[in-house]
């Protein structure tokens, strides 16, 4: 079973702790220090923040400090693509759930073509505002096409 980062930056700091490996334990700095701020970059962070606290590190000789500082960025860097990802799921089931039931007061108030039409119109369409003035125009219009003209212009709206 493969290590998680954690774990190997942890026994990477306690091998290279010992005073006979003080050119490789500087190497490794070095190479963290470089490869982390180009990580951080990429995820918008303040690298330069990031590059002076690391700099302090490798000058202090602390990889133990380096280590359990990168695990904590690690850390914060996946709860916030968690936290993306959840956003992004959310919003998404709550716009495909509205685009259901849309189609499925379409289906019931006109015919199954006209709910079916409807839902290929509002693929893509995640504005609340359109959504509910869709949802409007099933109620208000009296005839499937109608209510297709209609959603076509609100849908319109959205280009």
């Amino acid at each position: 079973m493969p290590e998680d980062k954690p774990a190997i930056l942890s026994r990477a700091g306690a091998v290279l702790s010992g005073a006979e490996h003080g050119e490789l334990r500087e190497a490794f700095m070095d190479w963290v220090k470089c490869s982390w701020a180009e990580d951080y970059r990429s995820l918008g962070g303040d690298a330069d923040g990031l590059i002076d606290e690391l700099d302090r590190v490798v000058a202090a000789r602390e990889v133990e400090t380096m280590s359990s500082m990168m695990v904590k960025k690690w850390e914060e860097r996946e709860r916030q693509k968690e936290a993306q990802i959840l956003a992004r799921g959310m919003e998404q089931g709550r716009t495909e759930g509205i685009e259901f039931m849309l189609e499925r007061q379409a289906t019931r108030r006109f015919n199954a073509t006209t709910g079916a039409r409807l839902s290929a119109l509002l693929a893509g369409v995640s504005e609340p505002d359109r959504l509910a003035a869709v949802s409007d125009a099933v109620i208000e219009c009296g005839t499937g096409e109608e209510l297709l003209a209609t959603a076509k212009r609100i849908v319109g709206e959205a280009d």
